[in-house]
């Protein structure tokens, strides 16, 4: 999936844009449970996620619908839906 970013709350990363593999977008993704936000029910184009990544292992084979981008790519640990548009720190 690609992702805007809109604020990184731990650690850095520089681009506007994140590809982030979760590992099957048919199924709800774990929560996160330290992490603000409640479940995702269902993935929506806008909706504001706070994500858990782990850069992509080159043991994993993954669907890359954007394999023509250069950015890494990261694996989804845990996901939650923001309760609002508005990022947490």
């Amino acid at each position: 999936m690609r992702y805007e970013v809109v604020q990184v709350l731990s650690g850095t990363y520089p681009a506007r844009e994140l590809y982030a593999a979760h590992h099957c977008p048919e199924l709800i993704p774990t929560r996160c449970r330290d992490v603000a936000g409640g479940p995702i029910e269902q993935f929506e184009a806008g909706a504001v996620h706070h994500l858990r990544l782990d850069r992509k292992s080159s043991t994993r084979t993954l669907t890359d619908a954007f394999s023509d981008k250069s950015l890494p790519r990261y694996v989804v640990g845990c996901a939650n839906l923001s309760q609002s548009s508005e990022p947490v720190g």
